[in-house]
């Protein structure tokens, strides 16, 4: 992050310091306010850069990938870099150049972005603001990648100790260094089509029983281990099935209203067990309002229909009030949430 803002700098941009956004972000995953202070559940990036950096005064966002694909004429891979500037409400820039993912990235780095090739496509729009196609530095065979490669995570023997260290319904992404001297050192890494744990004490867990069990033989590794597996099919005491779900937080949450996070299984099918009779899929909606700490102070369930009895009514009320939104504002604008249900014959 730094060696891009160094260059941004340079290029005239006022880059924010990448130390305090990254802070920023940290608090979130560590589930504190800007004091420290705990507060809201952990959370992800995005997330966190909704609630603590734009506040802080961030007004578009710089970013870097990388990209290996077919180029005519090679039988091997060819791997460019892609630079994302992008200013809130004024559109992207983007800029290209080779990238060689068999060097040492942070020197690649510094090297490639000397070499940029500017889109042009100031103050156009849509497809006349595409990358400029740049040729790409040939990929040396036997080099893994987490974002390049769909294969380079394996689960491994510290699989058995996700429970231990408490995981959710989220798999876990690591990556392990292997020094010269055999040395191991864990990080968090990030996989592809997933979104993976983000709660620091989880991660740290893994990362120790990861270098105690793994055996890595390549000087870098990456291990997927999945979460705990989600709650298992609910069935009503006359052997019907039930399909019963909590719809919101970042998920087609409506504009103006707080994203909201509920850890593990976000099922209420339980509350419907005693029902007897079939019922057609119907859902009805909720409000809820949180105090400063990120806490249900109120949940509201608009059931003008009357789809919920009076103890369902109060089980998903008992539910709702265990969500948690990430360190809302004072003034944060209300969660809104669906609760769908369906009971059918068990297939």
């Amino acid at each position: 992050q730094q060696i891009i803002a160094d260059w941004a700098t340079a290029e005239g941009l006022v880059v924010m310091s990448p130390a305090l956004v990254e802070d920023a972000i940290s608090r979130g995953a560590n589930a504190t306010d800007a004091s420290g202070t705990a507060c809201g559940p952990p959370h992800e990036s995005q997330n966190s850069i909704e609630r603590w950096v734009t506040p802080i005064g961030a007004e578009g966002t710089n970013t870097a990938r990388n990209d290996s694909e077919p180029q005519s004429g090679l039988d091997r891979l060819t791997c460019t870099m892609q630079l994302e500037i992008k200013l809130f409400a004024m559109g992207t820039e983007f800029y290209s150049a080779p990238f060689d993912p068999g060097q040492p990235w942070d020197q690649e780095l510094k090297k490639r972005l000397s070499t940029v090739t500017d889109n042009g496509g100031h103050g156009r729009y849509g497809h006349a603001n595409n990358p400029v196609p740049v040729a790409g530095v040939p990929r040396m065979p036997g080099t893994a990648d987490w974002y390049l490669d769909d294969d380079a995570f394996v689960e491994g023997k510290a699989a058995s100790e996700t429970k231990r260290c408490n995981a959710t319904d989220r798999p876990i992404a690591l990556m392990i260094d292997k020094a010269d001297n055999g040395a191991l050192s864990c990080e968090t890494a990030a996989a592809p089509r997933y979104v993976t744990e983000y709660d620091t004490t989880v991660n740290a867990c893994m990362c120790a029983a990861a270098m105690k069990l793994e055996k890595p033989t390549t000087k870098r590794s990456y291990f997927l281990y999945r979460g705990q597996a989600p709650e298992g099919e609910v069935l009503t005491k006359t052997g019907k099935s039930v399909s019963a779900n909590l719809t919101g937080g970042n998920e087609y949450r409506p504009r103006g209203s707080s994203p909201w996070i509920l850890r593990g299984s976000d099922s209420v099918a339980s509350c419907f067990v005693a029902r007897t009779q079939a019922t057609k899929y119907d859902e009805v909606n909720a409000t809820l309002d949180f105090d400063k700490t990120g806490t249900v102070t109120k949940a509201t369930i608009g059931d003008l229909k009357g789809m919920l009895k009076p103890d369902e009514r109060a089980c998903v009320t008992k539910k709702l009030m265990t969500i948690r939104t990430p360190c809302p504002d004072r003034f944060a604008p209300p969660g809104q949430v669906r609760v769908s249900l369906e009971i059918r014959d068990k297939s």
